[in-house]
């Protein structure tokens, strides 16, 4: 897939397990994610957010509630197409 800005390798795997999600997950499906691939979520998710915000102007990636992380389907729109 590729992205309209630079970003890694684990970056690009956590939007597009995201977007294979239907751009919603639960905190433990992504606590379980990113242990698995020896990333923490709080910084992973920072560096996307961080990356993303000259582009977005905002998050791609927003904590709901303390159970449900979202990614803005829209952003991601962009994010593959600007």
């Amino acid at each position: 897939m590729m992205f309209a800005i630079s970003i890694n390798d684990e970056q690009g795997k956590l939007i597009s397990y995201f977007a294979s999600a239907g751009f919603l997950l639960r905190a433990e499906q992504l606590d379980a994610y990113c242990n698995s691939r020896g990333q923490r979520k709080s910084f992973l998710i920072e560096s996307i957010n961080d990356t993303c915000f000259e582009l977005l102007d905002d998050n791609l990636i927003e904590e709901l509630d303390e159970e449900t992380y979202e990614m803005n389907k829209d952003y991601y729109k962009t994010t593959i197409s600007a």
